[in-house]
This record gives C-alpha cells, sequence and structure tokens, in this order.
C-alpha cells in the first residue's frame, strides 16, 4: 500500500541530503529533467520546504507565502513527487487548487514510477482533490509504469465506488486494461473491498461483464473467488457467463468451492452451474472440497447433488481422496450418500489399501463396515496388507485378516 511519506524531514540534515540528491540527479538525469521544465537546485530553499509543509497539512496560505518567497512548484522530492502531486497523496484539496493557480500542471507524474496527481486521489478514494485535478483536464488515462493502471482501475480495485463514477462522468474508458494482467476495471471491482458499488457503476455505465484478464479470469469469477455473493447475483443478472473458464480450467464454481464460499457456490448451482465440472487437472468442485478437508463444502455439494463416484485425476475417486487424506468424518458421508467403498483408481489400488497405507485405521474401519473388499490386489500385486506392513501398522495388518485378508 502506498503511504505519505515526508518530503524532506528535519531542516537542516534535509537540505543536505537533498542537495546532494539534486546534484546527482542533475549529472545523470539532466536532460530529462530540462525537458520536463523541472528545478536541480543544489538543494531547496527554506520556501520550498514550506511549500511541502503546506502541501502536506493543506495550508493555502502557508502556500502562497511559500510561493511569494521563491518557492517552485517543478522541485521535487526524493520521491520524486512535486509539491502538487504530494497535496494529492496528503488530500490537501485547498493547497492542490492554490497550485494548480500558480500554474502546476495536472498531468505531471512521479519520477519514478508515473503516478499522476489523480492517480494518487483514485487509489486513496480523495473526492475533492480528484474533483480539481479533473477539472483542470488531468489525464483520464494516464498510466503508472510498474502495472500500467489508470486512475479508473486503480479506484475500482480499492474500492472507491464514488471515485469511479466521477471517473466515468468525466469520460474515463470502463473496459480499459491494465498492461499488467490485462485486469478491466469490472475485474478489479469485483476483487475490491466494495464490489457491488462498484460494479454498478461500471455496469451503469455500460462496461462488459464478460471481459476476461490474460488469465482467463472474468469479473464473475473474481466475485466467486472473493467470495460476494451480492456481486455474483448482480454479474448474473447483467450478462456474466455463468460456466466461462481461465487458463487453467477453472469456473467460478469450481473458485467458489475452493475458497469455500458456500453462499457464492448455492448461487451459480441454482443458476445452472456444472457440478461436475473439472479443471485442467481433472479436479471437481468435490475433489476440491475433499482436498481442502472443508466438511460444509463437501455436505452443501452432494446436498445439491455432486457425484459421489465420480474419479477424478488418476482415477481417483472421492472415497479414495478421503481415504489417502485420513478424514474420518469426510468418508463417513460419501459412504453415507452412495459412494462406492470398493472403488479403485486407474491402477487398480481402493480406497482401502491407501487408508491401510497411511495408518488410516478409523478409515479401515468405515471402509470394512461399508463392504469394501480386504482380498483385493491392485495390477501390481499390491493388497490392503502389504499397504499396512509396509508403514508398520500391525493393528490395521490385524483388522485386515480378521475380516479375511490373506495376503
Amino acid at each position: 500500500m502506498r503511504r505519505v511519506a515526508a518530503p524532506f524531514g528535519s531542516l537542516p540534515v534535509a537540505c543536505r541530503l537533498f542537495g546532494l540528491l539534486l546534484l546527482v540527479l542533475a549529472t545523470v538525469d539532466g536532460a530529462r529533467a530540462e525537458a520536463r521544465g523541472e528545478i536541480a537546485a543544489a538543494e531547496p530553499s527554506a520556501a520550498d520546504l514550506m511549500l511541502f509543509r503546506a502541501a502536506q497539512v493543506d495550508d493555502p496560505e502557508m502556500a502562497e507565502f511559500a510561493l511569494d518567497r521563491g518557492a517552485s512548484i517543478a522541485i521535487r522530492d526524493p520521491h520524486g513527487r512535486t509539491a502538487l502531486l504530494f497535496a494529492a497523496e496528503s488530500n490537501s484539496p485547498k493547497v492542490v487548487a492554490r497550485l494548480l493557480r500558480h500554474g502546476a500542471r495536472p498531468d505531471e507524474a512521479t519520477s519514478d514510477d508515473g503516478w499522476t496527481g489523480l492517480h494518487y486521489a483514485a487509489y486513496q478514494g480523495w473526492l475533492a482533490v480528484a474533483d480539481l485535478l479533473i477539472a483542470a483536464k488531468a489525464p483520464l488515462e494516464a498510466r503508472e509504469s510498474d502495472h500500467g493502471n489508470t486512475p479508473l482501475l486503480l479506484a475500482a480495485r480499492r474500492g472507491k465506488a464514488v471515485i469511479v463514477a466521477r471517473l466515468i462522468r468525466a469520460g474515463a474508458q470502463v473496459d480499459v486494461r491494465d498492461l499488467s494482467d490485462g485486469n478491466t476495471p469490472m475485474i478489479d471491482g469485483a476483487f475490491s473491498a466494495d464490489p457491488v458499488a462498484v460494479l454498478s457503476e461500471l455496469l451503469v455505465a455500460g462496461a462488459d461483464p464478460t471481459l476476461a484478464a490474460t488469465d482467463g479470469v472474468t469479473p464473475l469469477i473474481a466475485a466467486a473467488d472473493h467470495g460476494s455473493a451480492d456481486a455474483t447475483g448482480l454479474l448474473l443478472s447483467n450478462g456474466a457467463v455463468l460456466e466461462a473458464r481461465t487458463k487453467s480450467g477453472e469456473t467460478a464454481l469450481l473458485r467458489a468451492a475452493s475458497q469455500g464460499h458456500l453462499d457464492v457456490l448455492e448461487l451459480l448451482a441454482k443458476a445452472g452451474a456444472d457440478l461436475e465440472v473439472r479443471d485442467e487437472r481433472g479436479l471437481t468442485p468435490l475433489t476440491t472440497a475433499l482436498r481442502n478437508a472443508d466438511r460444509p463444502m463437501v455436505e452443501r455439494l452432494l446436498a445439491l447433488g455432486a457425484d459421489p463416484k465420480a474419479p477424478g485425476p488418476e482415477g481417483r475417486t472421492p472415497v479414495i481422496v478421503a481415504a489417502r487424506g485420513g478424514e474420518a468424518a469426510l468418508l463417513a458421508l460419501l459412504l453415507k450418500a452412495g459412494a462406492p467403498a470398493d472403488s479403485a483408481d486407474d491402477r487398480g489400488n481402493t480406497a482401502l489399501m491407501y487408508a491401510a497405507n497411511v495408518g488410516f485405521a478409523q478409515g479401515v474401519e468405515l471402509l470394512l463396515g461399508a463392504g469394501a473388499d480386504p482380498s483385493r490386489v491392485a495390477r501390481d500385486g499390491w493388497t490392503a496388507i502389504q499397504a499396512a506392513e509396509m508403514i508398520g501398522a500391525d493393528d490395521i495388518v490385524a483388522r485386515l485378516r480378521a475380516a479375511g485378508a490373506k495376503k
């Protein structure tokens, strides 16, 4: 998170340090500074320091006093900010207005990462500052240099719905993308702290809820991942694509299942989302919930009709996943839902073999009680007894022999 940093610190020390910095900058970057019209003085004057102090505390009289005594509106602090940029970051609208009247450029940006005053106002939610800069024709589509975000993208990601509305009214592009991930304001807004307010402003302005980022994330997938049922419902009612997938094959429902968002999952299921959808690894929502040991999610998926028999990667059924994970409660839920106790994966390894191999005595008991065959042999000749003997689980070996296993 960006923070407002003091521009120069204490006066005597700061003057010397800043003077050295400016001398270096003047040598290395003199041509660029000259092209921007910046001042490359050896050190800031007392008036310059006063101007930055005024910008920090929003004191227009102090700013005027400093300007009357020769303070420069172009000089920059060690963070690359002019007084206008520092005032914008500090939420000092009265000083912003005064500096603009004195000729400060609304398009000026920090020298290191390209943040304009409007970027600062959008990020922090400073409405009065934003209004002043917009009125002064600050560039709405300026991009900071780290990720290529415009002010609207920053406001959307930060959940600053009022700023979003102002920027849209001023003509900001509602479907603009950042240059790092291809996120749109809709995607950023879905991830924000106030997704419904931000998305509502964008949708009214005609933003496209179906556009995806570079990785395939859509606003709906973002809302599902973030856990906002209200935002999910809003997007579904405005044309979001229910089965859109990320590049890794995840849908909104898969994201909701993996993050444990029960209300979002139910909303998506009722809208018709596929409960048996698989990502690129072959994981279903149920398998994902089992791997996460998320009992409430497993219960909800089973109640909604998820198939307790559907195999996942390498043919591992939900029962096998629960057995390998040593999750007795989940295993009992699956068996009660009708999952076959004797299911095997692509290599012929059964849930009983896996339970024996991890020392899951309670699981062995549950599976045997549900009818698992202790004598089954995998394709490589492996048996449940061998699996238990491998880890020295003598109690499980004895229980399997008692159930009729021979080897």
